[in-house]
């Protein structure tokens, strides 16, 4: 049901700052999209934040989670879009160990298990990990899973940064005092997304290619 005039916080005018949401209706293909939309909202509040003199410490979370939140969707973008890949070449794309379902990407928010799917695929495509950075550290799949890896250990359920509390574990969500350096994390993580966006391009590619090969093949049969 579309959205119009008479709703009171999402309603439309005439003024020409209405937005439309969902106007393909192909969700599935659409999470690197959100996941570029999470990243420019993180690196925007990023670039206001650092830009002033001083600022309050818990007004990095959110930023924080952006930048996560991009990441998990442009892991789950790849994986999706990896697993009709996979299946227009009649192979096995695995999820612990077992065939991946789709619905299984959705059912939590853990990192690791979502580049161990990615790296099946990064193997199909021949893809190479040495993103040839300035801090000479992604050499290699398990230099970039180390990253991964390191931000589930911190914040596996996506809300360390969103909430001060755990409710499971009854305590803080991130340890006493928790530091880093907001500028160099910046720099860090947008290698990792960079790396991320780009295989999720080139898979978009090698999907189509293999759609319109699988599709002359049945024409000859």
């Amino acid at each position: 049901m579309r959205n119009n005039s008479s709703n009171f916080l999402f309603g439309i005018d005439e003024f020409g700052s209405n937005v439309t949401i969902n106007w393909r209706d192909e969700p599935l293909d659409e999470f690197d999209i959100y996941a570029g939309a999470y990243h420019r909202a993180a690196e925007n509040l990023m670039s206001d934040l650092l830009s002033k003199s001083g600022f309050h410490d818990i007004d990095s979370c959110p930023i924080v989670f952006l930048y996560r939140h991009s990441i998990e969707l442009y892991l789950k973008a790849i994986c999706l879009c990896g697993y009709k890949l996979f299946q227009l070449l009649n192979k096995k794309l695995l999820l612990h160990g077992n065939d991946l379902e789709q619905e299984k990407l959705f059912n939590n928010h853990k990192l690791v298990p979502l580049i161990e799917v990615v790296k099946q695929i990064s193997d199909e495509l021949k893809c190479v990990w040495d993103l040839e950075d300035n801090f000479n550290y992604f050499k290699s799949y398990e230099n970039f899973k180390s990253v991964i890896s390191e931000i589930d250990e911190i914040d596996s359920g996506s809300f360390a940064f969103r909430y001060p509390y755990d409710k499971q574990k009854e305590t803080a969500s991130l340890t006493k005092d928790f530091s880093f350096n907001l500028a160099l994390f910046q720099e860090k993580i947008n290698l990792v997304i960079s790396a991320l966006d780009g295989m999720s391009s080139q898979l978009k590619v090698e999907l189509e290619l293999a759609s319109v090969q699988a599709y002359s093949q049945q024409q000859e049969e």
